[in-house]
């Protein structure tokens, strides 16, 4: 956990005991996928009507790595970005663009390769409660795609992605396919945060 996991609604830690994902292999290259088991609530009914049972199922999910073509043009596009090149990276597609405001679509239209974008979490959706929007230029332009929300909302609120970039524009105003890249930050910082937060939280 880290300083900002301090000031996050308290409705977050309840979503992340309840519904985290469990990381089952740790990217060995900043090239590798990330691969994770999660437990879906199944359709299964209960053995018994008065004994409610939550039966789970297991589904993997796998996020593809961004390939070293990605990596160069991201950097030729945006020089900012040099430090990506050692930093493990996973690529999403950015989806619901055709339902932002006017300004949002516009904004998704013309975002191009090496455009920084934000992540923001969403716990208060009726949707999802660990949906996670896309900013770019303070607008939501869509969200992150729901069959990876679980994990992209864990890593966010935990503060561990470095930056994101957009690597693939929208062809036209499709408002479709844009992909963005997300940047996990090195262990070592990840490890110094979470002493700041101790020694922040053994303070109080």
């Amino acid at each position: 956990m880290c300083l900002y996991a301090k000031k996050v609604d308290k409705r977050h830690d309840q979503i992340i005991k309840e519904r985290a994902a469990t990381a089952t292999k740790i990217p060995e290259s900043k090239n590798e996928s990330w691969k994770y088991n999660y437990d879906f609530p199944s359709s299964e009914p209960a053995a018994k009507a008065d004994e409610p049972e939550l039966r789970l199922r297991p589904q993997t999910i796998k996020l593809r790595a961004i390939t070293d073509e990605e990596r160069d043009a991201l950097i030729e596009a945006n020089p900012t970005a040099k430090r990506t090149r050692s930093l493990t990276g996973v690529v999403v597609k950015v989806v619901g663009a055709r339902y932002r405001t006017p300004t949002a679509k516009a904004i998704y239209c013309t975002l191009k390769v090496g455009d920084p974008v934000s992540l923001q979490l969403d716990p208060h959706n009726e949707e999802d409660e660990t949906a996670v929007k896309v900013m770019a230029r303070y607008n939501c332009i869509g969200y992150v795609p729901s069959e990876y929300s679980n994990v992209i909302y864990n890593y966010t609120w935990l503060k561990k992605f470095y930056k994101c970039y957009v690597i693939e524009p929208s062809p036209g105003e499709s408002l479709r396919g844009l992909e963005i890249a997300l940047f996990l930050k090195p262990e070592e910082e990840c490890e110094e945060e979470n002493e700041e937060f101790e020694e922040y939280d053994s303070e109080e």
